[in-house]
């Protein structure tokens, strides 16, 4: 009796034993099912954050996608106009509106650095993306302290800009933050430059801009006279300042046709009237030059045939001038009466200058043409009337009927043919070839990437 009541309680304290243990293992349990789906109820939550800035970005690439694309057909457009407003021009003639693949190059550059300027404004702007609603308590922004200045960089062999942006999304008062990079391809534009000569167009015969410029332009060469003196027959070379005419001549030149030689002269007034005395014995001789030259009379230039895309200033008087003088514009105090040969006053139609003769003029043994669609005539002095000699053989062209020359007689019929009419003696040299310069435009800008970085 006594060994079974002693086992009954045995068994008793088992059994209260395996419920304690039971009871403590089921709170373990649980404790740990709660924490476990808290755990999952927070990463639910990041996750959404982290779902609502990668949309955030999203937004930012697709939003920058359209200013990009929209900025590079702009610019590629302004360029384009701005290739096709430059001038063709030939070897001798170099200005800044030349279309060269230097001036190409130049402009494609400054209308890279507009396409900048506007990108980095539309940059600046993503600052505005804030508190986009997703769903519920689920939103993006983009951090403002997140936009910075732009740099550029280099990724898979292409030059990128890269604007650096922050995005956080946040769910249930979760926050997430993204911090990514936009890379935009840096544009070119161009593709490729191509260059082709041609033979020189023929000026429209109405055209005086056009005509004045193929009367100016130098027949092409590369070789300075110096380096072939002396000269003969058939030669083109080029004068610079530090020479003068008799340097590349000799003495024993006689019976030489100076007609057929042609110099472009860096300087006139240095290169054939040093210390203001004009050479002599090179009759005919043609001669280009675009400096502007100040000579005591015109007449100790008699002997050449003058191409001048300048000014002749004349201090004493013009009087019994003898050769051929093709000029941009003439200033004389005094007289420029007795004209021999022929004197052709082209204006310049795109910035009209000012013509001054202040007295006596006629060309009485020769021709006086002046172009007045170059002349600033408002601003001008000339008189062309009855002195010592009758005023005669003064003629002017003009497109527009309330310009005039008193006294004087109106041309009437092309400009080619006033031009042809005033030296039709001269033997004017065919300008060397044009370069034709074509540039070929990228129509597509590459889309931009974005880089994300999902490390905190």
């Amino acid at each position: 009796m006594k060994k079974l009541l002693n086992d009954r309680g045995y068994a008793l304290l088992i059994v209260l034993f395996t419920i304690i243990i039971f009871l403590s293992m089921s709170a373990v349990f649980m404790s740990a099912s709660l924490n476990h789906v808290k755990q999952e109820q927070t990463v639910d939550q990041n996750n959404q954050a982290v779902v609502a800035a990668e949309l955030g970005v999203k937004y930012v690439e697709s939003h920058m996608q359209n200013q990009i694309s929209l900025l590079y057909r702009k610019h590629v457009t302004e360029l384009e106009a701005a290739v096709n407003n430059l001038a063709i021009c030939n070897e001798n003639i170099v200005h800044s509106n030349c279309k060269s693949q230097t001036k190409i190059n130049s402009l494609t550059t400054e209308q890279i650095e507009k396409f900048f300027i506007e990108l980095n404004t539309s940059y600046q702007s993503i600052k505005t993306i804030d508190n986009k609603i997703i769903d519920n308590d689920v939103t993006y922004s983009v951090l403002d302290q997140s936009v910075v200045q732009v740099n550029t960089t280099l990724f898979n062999g292409v030059n990128y800009y890269k604007l650096p942006f922050s995005v956080e999304g946040i769910s249930d008062d979760k926050p997430a933050v993204l911090k990514n990079e936009l890379l935009v391809p840096i544009p070119t534009f161009v593709s490729s430059i191509t260059s082709k000569n041609k033979p020189a167009p023929e000026p429209n015969p109405n055209d005086s801009t056009e005509m004045n410029r193929y009367l100016f332009t130098p027949p092409a060469t590369n070789k300075n006279c110096k380096d072939i003196k002396p000269l003969t027959e058939g030669v083109i070379c080029k004068l610079s300042k530090t020479e003068n005419i008799a340097s590349v001549f000799v003495n024993s030149q006689n019976g030489i046709d100076f007609s057929k030689i042609t110099i472009l002269a860096e300087d006139i007034e240095i290169s054939f009237c040093p210390k203001g005395s004009c050479a002599t014995g090179y009759n005919n001789l043609k001669v280009y030059s675009n400096k502007d030259i100040s000579i005591d009379q015109i007449k100790a230039l008699s002997q050449l045939t003058l191409f001048l895309d300048g000014i002749i200033n004349i201090d004493t008087n013009g009087n019994n001038y003898a050769g051929t003088a093709i000029v941009k514009g003439v200033n004389s105090d005094n007289h420029f009466k007795n004209i021999r040969g022929n004197v052709f006053i082209t204006g310049d139609n795109n910035n009209p200058i000012r013509l001054k003769i202040d007295k006596h003029t006629d060309a009485k043994f020769g021709k006086l043409c002046i172009n007045l669609d170059g002349i600033d005539v408002l601003n001008s002095s000339f008189e062309v009337k009855g002195g010592n000699s009758k005023h005669e053989n003064v003629y002017y062209f003009t497109s527009n009927s309330t310009k005039q020359i008193p006294d004087a007689e109106r041309f009437i019929g092309t400009y080619k043919d006033f031009v042809g009419f005033c030296i039709n003696s001269v033997n004017v040299p065919i300008p060397p070839p044009v370069t034709e310069v074509t540039a070929s435009y990228i129509d597509k800008q590459q889309n931009a990437k974005v880089i994300v970085n999902y490390n905190p």
